[in-house]
């Protein structure tokens, strides 16, 4: 089982764990970042550290680690790649996370117990269309983790991007810093996702942009969808209608389990949507929904 939900330290991820970690300060993320990857070194994981401009300028960010020594070993590798160009390497988002992938294979071949990589994503996301690009790369990477050994913490300075550019990286991770983002949609363990945190007026939006990117839509056409609602602390009648919306639009129906500290039964009862209902019981509805694979694959 991967960890979720909002922590106040990177340390202590598990092999496939997927991070987003939203900064203000550069010089804290540093030190955590440094700490983060000296922990993955001593489990006998293979360490990168990805960024833009020099070699040099990328090792001296990473506080307390003998970088020279380290990489001499191979347990460390720093990546540092240009700002002109899309990050981890190819443009397209799913050769991006397969790069990824790759590495992971090669770690583990050579005797490492899987990878850990870090990375500061900021300078790649500065536009819109190299925001969409990403955020479908960060959804295919939370694939790859589930697949692999790998466990990734993806960052993103605040101070430079605002709050919202911010969140909407964090919304589609499993696992996000203290604070980055009101709610969180992504692969789940046990159903087809997972949808916790808040969902009002001001992100129902972002929760559409967000589904988009991550339901497994044409894994079942004309499906269903199920979602584990259990950490769903809020959502509104503009969330269950953005969910609507999706369903109608994917000829979907969107099941949510464990949704009653919500009141989104309630709600649902009085909206009467034709795509979104709540499970009747933790059995029945999953039962009925085709066994629990990872979506998509």
């Amino acid at each position: 089982m991967r960890t979720t939900g909002e922590v106040a330290d990177p340390r202590g991820l598990g092999a496939h764990d997927h991070l987003c970690w939203v900064f203000d300060d550069a010089d804290d993320f540093h030190r955590r970042v440094s700490s983060y990857l000296a922990e993955g070194i001593e489990q006998g994981l293979a360490a990168v550290w990805v960024g833009t401009g020099s070699h040099d300028d990328l090792a001296a960010e990473l506080v307390g680690l003998d970088v020279p020594g380290l990489e001499r070993s191979g347990a460390l590798s720093i990546l540092a790649l240009p700002v002109d160009r899309p990050p981890d390497g190819p443009a397209d988002p799913l050769e991006q996370a397969a790069f990824w992938e790759d590495w992971t294979r090669r770690a583990t071949g050579e005797g490492f117990r899987g990878l850990r990589a870090a990375g500061d994503s900021t300078d790649w996301v500065g536009t819109p269309g190299e925001q969409a690009t990403h955020l479908a790369y960060e959804a295919a990477l939370d694939h790859v983790t589930q697949r692999v050994p790998m466990s990734a913490m993806c960052a993103f300075d605040r101070s430079r991007l605002g709050r919202e550019v911010a969140a909407a990286f964090a919304e589609l991770h499993p696992l996000v810093s203290s604070g980055a983002a009101p709610f969180q949609l992504y692969f789940s363990d046990t159903r087809d996702l997972t949808l916790r945190g808040e969902v009002d007026l001001a992100s129902s939006s972002a929760l559409g942009r967000t589904l988009e990117l991550v339901a497994p839509v044409g894994a079942r056409p004309g499906g269903e969808l199920h979602v584990d609602a259990g950490e769903l602390q809020f959502i509104d009648h503009h969330g269950l209608l953005e969910l609507e919306r999706f369903g109608s639009e994917h000829g979907a129906t969107l099941v949510l389990h464990d949704a009653d500290v919500t009141c989104a039964r309630e709600v649902l009862r009085v909206l009467g949507l034709a795509h979104v209902r709540a499970a009747d019981g933790d059995g029945g509805d999953l039962a009925d929904a085709g066994g629990r694979g990872v979506p998509g694959t």
